[in-house]
């Protein structure tokens, strides 16, 4: 498996700054809008694989592809809580100045 030359999460936003993604640029990539969910946290949703998964790991059987989307999901909402942190951080910081 070849190494991406990208960071393996992206954080982007649309143009007109209002819908934001997360992207993932290892394989298997995909692309999530991320959505604030009713408890003040982000949901992934509107899913697009780059790859398909079940290629990908195509030696997994069933539960066990199904257990490692799962992680690859919590990955994913790791990484937008990490950004959130570091962006929030960012703006206190602007803030003191």
């Amino acid at each position: 498996m070849a190494i991406s030359k990208f960071d393996k999460w992206l954080i982007a936003e649309n143009i007109e700054g209002d819908r934001q993604y997360i992207i993932h640029t290892h394989r298997p990539r995909f692309i999530g809008e991320i959505l604030d969910n009713e408890v003040g946290g982000n949901d992934i949703a509107e899913f697009l694989w780059l790859d398909d998964p079940q290629k990908f790991y195509k030696d997994k059987s069933p539960d066990e592809l199904a257990a490692t989307l799962a992680k690859l999901m919590r990955q994913a909402g790791d990484a937008i809580n990490e950004y959130d942190r570091i962006l929030e951080s960012k703006e206190h910081y602007d803030d003191e100045d």
